[in-house]
């Protein structure tokens, strides 16, 4: 994983990242690293969720699983 490291005075992040009053007017360093992008989930409508819990994993479950009274 690759960063950028560097001693900065916090002046300059003024007005791009709200700082503590403790860091303010200060030398602070400061750390970046590049976001790892996820993959966004995909999604599913009712009727294609509704199909996969018709499936026959589900299916087979189905008099295995016992019955609870909620």
């Amino acid at each position: 994983m690759q960063a950028f490291r560097q001693t900065i005075d916090s002046s300059v992040l003024n007005g791009a990242v709200s700082l503590p009053k403790d860091f303010q007017n200060k030398e602070v360093e400061l750390i970046l690293f590049l976001k790892e992008e996820r993959n966004a989930m995909p999604q599913f409508s009712i009727s294609e969720i509704d199909a996969m819990l018709k499936g026959s994993y589900t299916e087979s479950l189905i008099g295995i699983l016992p019955h609870s009274e909620a």
